[in-house]
């Protein structure tokens, strides 16, 4: 019978019971054991057979039996499941209830738990709880049907200096290098019935999900998800994931970096020396652009999260006085810098940082009304998103001397388009959205989003961002 208490799973009481559409069957012979040390509880289960049962060919199924010795010995038990399974393939998992014992049968996603209350020391009661998924695969056995895993866009994160292997242990998995930036009808065709989506910056947009109705889990390679159409996903039972947390340290270290590289132009020097400039000149130095020593100027910090606090915790240590602004102040956050509102940072700042989120409040935050606030010459550096600055208003304050550098990492469209008026704004540093992409952190993303599809596959996602 099945028990709807457990969420459709099947009670395992007595010897023999189907699941129904699956192929699969559970044997358990359940007694009273007593003694304990002398009376074996056997359990076999009969997996789908390689060429098909439970999809109206006649085959018999592939049976694989198991002993357990009684007594709490479940040491025993999961031994023998390890041989049967293979110990890649099998886990402890966190006991649901009143379990004693709980494994995870990965390659059938297939929850197994055993339980039991005694009377007295000599006289057990077991049982078993099997909870099953009614697509159940064996990628195992030739001829299962494995879970196909699509990657839609992996070279940014992977050129080639990192493996897709731990992911394709998890399922069928193809990988493309690029796909589409904009709706097309190739994303759809490329996922097919893929149950798992892997995606950066590739689009998935109602109309996709409506054409891959096996799609079951979107996975970003990313912590922003706007790209998808997440709460269309949620209608239609689709979970959408992110990794939360990668590049806290080198997006922090970029931002210095950018800002670095307006105080001393390193780059455009290099080049000059070789291109033959100094060779040729007339004094032993010299430099093409103002030079700016940093210490004792104001850093101000628009977004104080993790980030934030690790571009401030720089600044502080190039001596700089640090203000932030966030909606959230917290005790780390104070223990760095001097939380101020937010007219407040843009008037006193030398250098202004951002670091939020984008939201449909601060779009184009820094536009010709905010940027009228700023100190005359002030410093704007964005590795964050380029949708927080007005791409126009900011080129215009170049032009005149308001702002006196900024250095960017992203930009409102990205690629940038050829008519973008930042670039042939004056004293502007422009770089192709690579503030992420150490490969530390790009090893981070991989891990994190290895682990989003396994809790996937477990049935308990993490990282989701449309419950």
């Amino acid at each position: 019978d099945t028990d709807d208490a457990h969420g459709g799973a099947l009670h395992i009481d007595r010897q023999v019971h189907a699941l129904p559409g699956t192929g699969l069957l559970i044997v358990v012979h359940h007694q009273a054991l007593k003694p304990l040390a002398e009376q074996p509880l056997g359990a076999a289960v009969l997996l789908p057979h390689p060429l098909g049962i439970g999809t109206g060919q006649d085959h018999p199924p592939v049976v694989h039996e198991v002993d357990v010795v009684a007594g709490g010995r479940f040491h025993l038990f999961y031994n023998g499941l390890r041989r049967l399974f293979g110990y890649k393939h099998l886990s402890f998992h966190p006991f649901p209830r009143k379990a004693h014992a709980c494994f995870y049968l990965q390659p059938y996603r297939t929850l197994l738990c055993i339980w039991y209350n005694y009377s007295t020391l000599f006289s057990y009661n077991v049982q078993l709880l099997l909870c099953y998924n009614p697509n159940i695969r064996n990628p195992n056995m030739t001829g299962g049907s494995t879970m196909k895993i699509v990657v839609l866009d992996g070279y940014t994160e992977n050129p080639g200096d990192l493996s897709w292997d731990e992911l394709a242990k998890l399922g069928d998995v193809t990988v493309y290098d690029r796909t589409s930036y904009v709706e097309d009808p190739i994303i759809a065709e490329r996922i097919g019935d893929a149950e798992v989506v892997i995606t950066n910056k590739t689009p998935i947009s109602k109309e996709t999900i409506d054409k891959c109705p096996n799609m079951k889990l979107i996975a970003f390679l990313a912590t922003g998800y706007n790209v998808a159409d997440y709460n269309y996903a949620k209608e239609k039972g689709v979970l959408v994931c992110n990794v939360p947390t990668y590049g806290t340290a080198c997006v922090g270290q970029y931002a210095i970096a950018l800002l670095l590289e307006v105080c001393h132009h390193i780059g455009h020097h290099d080049k000059t020396v070789h291109e033959g400039k100094w060779a040729n000149h007339i004094d032993w130095c010299y430099w093409d652009y103002p030079l700016i020593e940093l210490d004792g100027k104001t850093a101000g910090i628009i977004g104080f999260g993790r980030i934030g606090q690790t571009t401030g915790r720089i600044a502080k240590a190039l001596g700089m006085k640090v203000l932030a602004y966030d909606l959230y102040p917290n005790d780390s956050g104070k223990a760095i810098a001097e939380y101020v509102d937010l007219d407040t940072l843009l008037a006193q700042s030398d250098v202004v940082f951002l670091h939020c989120n984008l939201t449909a409040d601060n779009e184009k935050m820094i536009n010709k009304e905010n940027i009228a606030k700023m100190k005359d010459g002030a410093i704007l550096i964005n590795n964050s998103r380029g949708q927080l600055i007005d791409e126009q208003d900011v080129t215009d304050a170049l032009k005149s001397g308001k702002l006196g550098a900024a250095g960017l990492d992203v930009v409102y469209t990205e690629p940038i388009k050829a008519d973008n008026p930042l670039l042939i704004a004056p004293n502007c540093i422009i770089t192709p959205h690579m503030s992420w992409g150490a490969k530390e952190a790009r090893q981070r993303i991989m891990d994190i989003t290895v682990d989003n599809v396994k809790a996937y596959i477990s049935g308990s996602p993490i990282n989701v961002v449309n419950k």
